[in-house]
This record gives C-alpha cells, sequence and structure tokens, in this order.
C-alpha cells in the first residue's frame, strides 16, 4: 500500500472519474482496510504519515508490511529523519497497536521511543495517554513494561483517580520493581491488582500479610499466584471471610498438601509481624458512663476511642472542660457538639483549628444564643478565611445544584463555616457583597441559593440587603421581615403596593416590637 494517498485521487476537473481511476481508488482503500480497522484511525495515520519525507514513508511502510528484518528496522528507527512524526502515526493505529504480535512492530515502536525528544513530543502532541495502546498489547516484554513505567510516571503522579497505572500493573509482564514502585499509591482498586499479579514479589506478598485492611488481605487469599505458605498464614485470619478463602484457594491448588497445625503456626511466624491471637474469653462491652464514675484521672488514660465515647455521654462539665482540650480531634468534637459544656468552653472550641471542631461548638454556641455574630465567637483569621471562601463563591456565582458531591470532606467544612458567617455577620459589607449583581432567586440548592438563604436568616441585617432580600428579590417569606431591623423601612413597606398584602400584618407586628423595644431603651 503506496502511503502517498493523493496520487491515486482524480483531478478536479468537470469530467467524471475514469474506469482506472474508480479502481485505483478501489485498491487503495481495500489495501488499507487490511491495516485499519477504525476509520478515524485510518484518517489520523494518513494525516500524519503524509507529512513524512519519502525515506521515512518507505520505512514506515517496510515495517507494516514485514519487509524488514528485526535488525534492519532498529537500525532504520536509529536513522530515521522524522522519528517523533513516525512513532505519532504508528500510535494512531491503536487497534493494531493493541493487537498485534509482529515484534518487529512492537520493538521498532521501543526503539524510536528511546529518544527522550520522542517521548516528550508525544506528551505534548497526544491528549490522552500515548502510551495505553501499548500497554494493552499483551506482548510487550517485562523491560519495555519497565521504560513505559519509567518514561510516564511523572505523568502517572499527577492523576487523581490512577487510571494508568492501573493498566500498567495489570500487564502480565509488568516487573516485580515496578509493581513495587506502585505499592505506596492507596487506591483499592490499585492494590488488588498488585497482590493478584504473577509477579507479586517478597515484599508486596508480606505488605499484604501484615496490612490491618481486611480487603487487602483477603485478595492475597483470593490470588491465583499466592504461595502455598501464604495461604497457610491466613488460615488463622481474625476475619472469617478471609480464612474462608484461604482454606478454597489451598484445596484448589494444592489438593496434596497436607494442612498441619505445625505448618500453619510455622508459616505465621514466616511471614506475619504481629501474629493474631484470638481472645480466650469475650472483650467485655465498654460502658461509658461507669467510665466517667471512675474519675477524670482514669477517663484521661483511655484510649481516644473510648473518650470520645465518654464525652458523648457524661454531663460533668469539669470533665468535658478537661476532654475540650483532648489532643484528639474526635474527642473535641464530640464536646463540641454537646450543650453541657460550660459557655467559655465552647467559645474555645469554636476558635479550634480544626474547622469541625470548630463548627460543632459554633452550632451549639447560636442554638443557646441565637444574637451570637460571628465576629464575636471567630479570631481575626479565621474570620478572614470565611469572607475569602464567601467572596470565592460569590464570584463563581454557581449555579449547579448538587454541588456538594464534588466537594471534598475539608471543602464542605469551610463551606458550612462560610454559611454559617453568612447567617451571623454584622458586617454590612459582606452583607452587601452576598447579594451582589442578584436580579433574581438563583436556582434552589445552588451555593448562591444556599447563600442567599443563611442571609436570610441572619438577625443582624443591614437595611440595604434587608430592602434586596424582601421587596428586590422576594426572597425568604416571612423570615427577614421578622429580623428587620429598621423601622423606617418597615414605615415604607406599609405603603400600599410595596410588599404582598399577606405581608402586612407580619410588618405591623415586627414594627410595633422595634418601637417597644426602642422605648425601653
Amino acid at each position: 500500500m503506496r502511503l502517498n494517498f493523493l496520487s491515486v485521487v482524480p483531478k478536479k476537473t468537470d469530467a467524471p472519474p475514469t474506469p482506472e481511476e474508480l479502481a485505483a481508488l478501489e485498491a487503495m482503500f481495500k489495501g488499507a482496510d487490511a491495516y485499519f480497522s477504525e476509520s478515524g484511525e485510518r484518517r489520523r495515520f494518513m494525516q500524519t504519515a503524509n507529512g513524512l519525507n519519502d525515506s521515512d514513508q518507505h520505512l514506515l511502510q517496510a515495517v507494516l508490511k514485514g519487509r524488514l528484518t528485526h535488525e534492519a528496522a532498529l537500525a532504520g528507527a536509529a536513522t530515521a529523519h522524522s522519528p517523533l512524526r513516525i512513532a505519532n502515526a504508528l500510535l494512531e493505529l491503536e487497534t493494531k497497536v493493541k493487537k498485534s504480535k509482529d515484534r518487529i512492530l512492537l520493538d521498532f515502536i521501543f526503539a524510536l521511543l528511546q529518544s527522550k525528544r520522542v517521548a516528550e513530543g508525544l506528551s505534548r502532541v497526544w491528549f490522552f495517554p500515548w502510551e495505553l495502546s501499548l500497554v494493552l498489547n499483551k506482548q510487550l516484554t517485562a523491560e519495555q513494561v519497565r521504560f513505559i513505567w519509567h518514561s510516564r510516571k511523572d505523568h502517572y503522579a499527577k492523576e487523581l483517580v490512577p487510571d494508568s497505572a492501573r493498566v500498567l500493573a495489570r500487564h502480565p509482564q509488568c516487573p516485580p520493581d515496578v509493581l513495587e514502585a506502585l505499592l505506596p499509591v492507596d487506591d483499592a482498586m490499585l492494590r488488588k491488582i498488585l497482590a493478584m499479579h504473577a509477579n507479586t514479589s517478597a515484599a508486596i506478598t508480606r505488605f499484604f500479610l501484615n496490612s490491618p485492611r481486611k480487603p487487602e488481605r483477603l485478595n492475597l487469599a483470593m490470588s491465583r499466584h499466592a504461595d502455598s505458605d501464604v495461604l497457610l498464614a491466613l488460615l488463622r485470619d481474625k476475619h472469617d471471610e478471609v480464612s474462608r478463602a484461604a482454606k478454597k484457594n489451598l484445596a484448589q491448588r494444592f489438593p496434596a498438601l497436607q494442612v498441619t497445625e505445625a505448618a500453619i503456626q510455622a508459616a505465621i511466624e514466616q511471614h506475619i509481624a504481629k501474629p493474631y491471637t484470638k481472645p480466650v474469653a469475650p472483650k467485655a462491652a465498654f460502658d461509658p458512663r461507669a467510665a466517667t464514675q471512675a474519675g477524670p484521672e482514669s477517663v484521661l488514660a483511655l484510649d481516644s476511642a473510648q473518650r470520645k465515647r465518654v464525652a458523648e455521654t457524661s454531663t460533668d462539665p469539669e470533665l468535658l472542660r478537661l476532654l475540650a482540650a483532648d489532643s484528639s480531634k474526635a474527642v473535641r468534637r464530640a464536646v463540641a457538639k454537646r450543650n453541657s459544656p460550660a459557655p467559655d468552653v465552647l467559645q474555645a472550641l469554636a476558635r479550634d483549628p480544626d474547622t469541625e471542631t470548630s463548627n460543632n461548638a459554633l452550632r451549639a454556641i447560636v442554638g443557646s444564643s441565637p444574637d451570637a455574630t460571628a465576629e464575636d465567637l471567630l479570631d481575626p483569621e479565621a474570620l478572614d478565611a470565611a469572607h475569602r471562601e464567601l467572596a470565592r463563591h460569590v464570584a463563581q456565582n454557581s449555579r449547579q445544584s448538587g454541588y456538594e458531591e464534588a466537594f471534598s470532606p475539608l471543602q464542605k467544612q469551610d463551606f458550612a463555616r462560610a454559611l454559617f458567617v453568612a447567617e451571623h455577620t454584622r458586617n454590612p459589607l459582606i452583607q452587601l457583597m452576598l447579594v451582589k449583581d442578584l436580579e433574581a432567586i438563583p436556582p434552589v440548592h445552588t451555593v448562591r441559593w444556599d447563600l442567599l438563604k443563611a442571609l436570610s436568616g441572619n438577625r443582624h441585617l443591614s437595611e440595604a440587603v434587608c430592602r434586596k432580600i424582601v421587596v428586590g428579590l422576594g426572597f425568604g417569606g416571612f423570615d427577614p421581615i421578622q429580623r428587620c431591623n429598621s423601622a423606617a423601612l418597615l414605615r415604607e413597606w406599609l405603603a400600599p403596593g410595596t410588599v404582598p398584602a399577606h405581608y402586612r400584618s407580619t410588618v405591623e407586628t415586627r414594627l410595633a416590637e422595634l418601637e417597644v423595644k426602642s422605648l425601653s431603651a
């Protein structure tokens, strides 16, 4: 098949193509179909390959047709005029590269890739991983898989989900050193691939045998490549699911093996750093109330999970004061959720560096003191961070519902803090920023809608913001009116046609409250 496809295209004239020209076109496409299974691949290959000079085109054609010996193909890759363009053209043949058993073709591609300039150029040309079609070819050697890893590991490290690393680890020839290099990536699917791989090393096996995570030990127990002594070591696992899987695997793959207590114990001593020992008597249930009665010293001697349970149940203010200064965030979070701690304890927890602890305490404080303001409860740094968070969300003006699914746990806590500030700030400039550019009510349960909802519940609304919410947007129903602090604004609203008629009694009631309050002051 000639790569200069334009040579057989009929000239642009008014005369219809001759039978010979049509026959040439038909022969060209039939020949092309022998190399391409996808029309998109054929088009992309043609566009790339037609930019080559004659010598590179002949080299590429000879390699694809299998006309070169192994040595000649490698020599041609070393002397090619445009190795990057040749490699790019070949990788456009994704289906062929995935399925090819032609060792000369595969070695030719990797000979081109040996040039650092080619690998870097492909990373710029390809939007998707250029090595994917190669990695999916099961004919690669271990050395070629290792070469891809060393060429692309920096790109793999930037992926939020290690999809490329998973594909690489699935390759049957992936060498043990590459598998070990992937072990620190904390991804459940990737670790399952490593545990069940035929080339899993002793270091990886030992890591999974001593893993505190049951799924990782279970993967090893189900592996078709695990040694008999590894499976023996799992027969006394603390989880029955793991020991049952290891027992079934042993029976299927090592039916002649004599499973004795001595063999099991020897395997455990060889592989397990801290062997699990089943307790003689069941562990007594922890009673947090009994622990509270034993005194503060005994409570502080408990582990963090037990101290947390004490913090969730105790009503002793002095004990809660001690636990509010605990080193464990979980314990401080539990104390902050309670209404029992003294006000000064909750105020201290409201300034805790852990955002969730602080948010819990803030909610507890405003539950009993609804007129408290964010400026009184938060330190200047935390308040400034919340202001920046609010400004960011207003600038983005997100109108996407279900936004919380895209938030990380930390982002959810930061947004909860921002909502708290929106609902309890007395700063008129921050309040005005939250209604900035709003000409209509935002879509329900978007970021802007939730911010507007929090602001409408603010007991310290400025006159301008209250007017914007009630009259300009018509948002919040009766609540913003009941929180309006301007008697002049309320009198203005009593004029016919300013606010809906069914709000009139609410306006009159709130105006009367403010007048009584001003007289008593």
